[in-house]
């Protein structure tokens, strides 16, 4: 499971080019481009849970539910990034 947020709302909540640089959304689709490369070529399923799949009102009940979501689904070990 890779456990992100979209180069969208990365690039709002961490505006590391300045609040209305659009150098900080390429930033950030380069790096999710990445790592979707990477993760592509790993042979095992690959879940991308980004903001829109993701249920819970912080990080840690999001991220708790990701993986309760992912056992539902039938996967008996999940791996996150």
């Amino acid at each position: 499971m890779v456990f992100s947020l979209s180069s969208k709302e990365e690039a709002r909540r961490k505006p590391l080019f300045g609040s209305k640089n659009r150098a900080n959304g390429d930033f950030f689709d380069l790096l999710i481009n990445q790592t979707s490369q990477l993760v592509s070529n790993v042979g095992v399923d690959v879940v991308w849970m980004d903001e829109s799949k993701q249920t819970g009102t912080d990080f840690a009940s999001r991220f708790t539910n990701a993986f309760k979501q992912l056992y539902a689904q039938g996967y008996n070990n999940v791996i996150s990034i």
